[in-house]
């Protein structure tokens, strides 16, 4: 499928809108605009693989399915924190629907005055415009391989 710029005679890509539809929810993330973030980026039927080694600071579980439910499960993590701040996002499609990256997290303050600044590396699927799968994993191999787990789960 392709779509079309306002004033471009150029197609938009899949790759292209891809990589716009996490690039639109990453920048409503740093805005902390997470209402817009659950409601016109995430699917209402996400499903989201955390990492354990970073779920484990706020006693969740570190899978969720549903908005309603990943929604609950990053409230709980940024509610240990003041501040929380994606950079160095790098961000690659591949293939119809998925894309990969990474990103530098720096969190602050908070509750658990536990400061956080690693690399993340994240996986999505995306259904159109919106984000069907998301995994955030600390090694890049876990988030790939949690993205190909869910998409064999999907496709039985």
């Amino acid at each position: 499928m392709r779509a079309w710029r306002a004033g471009d005679d150029r197609p938009v890509t899949n790759a292209e809108r891809d990589l716009a539809a996490v690039q639109r929810g990453i920048d409503l993330f740093n805005a902390g605009e997470i209402d817009a973030l659950f409601a016109d980026v995430f699917d209402p039927d996400v499903d989201y693989a955390g990492d354990p080694d970073v779920s484990v600071l706020t006693g969740n579980p570190p899978e969720g399915r549903g908005a309603a439910t990943v929604r609950r499960l990053w409230e709980a993590f940024f509610a240990m924190f003041d501040e929380i701040a994606l950079s160095d996002v790098r961000l690659e499609h591949d293939g119809p629907g998925g894309v990969t990256g990474s990103a530098h997290m720096v969190a602050r303050g908070g509750s658990s005055q536990v400061p956080i600044d690693g690399l993340f590396h994240l996986a999505w699927v995306l259904d159109g415009e919106r984000w069907r799968f998301m995994a955030v994993k600390l090694h890049p191999e876990a988030a790939k391989q949690a993205r190909r787990d869910w998409e064999q789960a999907a496709a039985a």
